[in-house]
């Protein structure tokens, strides 16, 4: 096993790597969006009688950047368990995925 290094980081040999950028990324959008959502329910909507297409719109963007969350995690668990990332090929892990 090699210690928590970052999700790509891998063996004894890693160098320390900050958060993915990715995983920044996403959560500043989701919070982007919350806070639009939030300014709509404060009259804040530029089109208000189209509030309702926004609102839907706005579902399948949280839900979609609750996904990317949900794997960014299960990633990290699962790289964590990799002796390298170099090499692996098709491993039994691999084939249950």
């Amino acid at each position: 096993m090699h210690r928590e290094t970052g999700l790509l980081a891998h063996g004894p040999e890693s160098v320390p790597l900050e958060p993915p950028q990715f995983e920044a990324d996403t959560r500043e959008s989701h919070a982007s969006v919350l806070d639009l959502m939030a300014s709509y329910l404060e009259g804040g909507h530029p089109f208000p009688d189209r509030a309702h297409l926004s609102v839907l719109f706005a579902t399948a963007q949280l839900a979609m950047f609750r996904s990317m969350e949900r794997w960014i995690e299960f990633a990290r668990h699962e790289v964590a368990e990799w002796p390298t990332t170099k090499g692996l090929g098709i491993t039994e892990r691999t084939e249950e995925l």
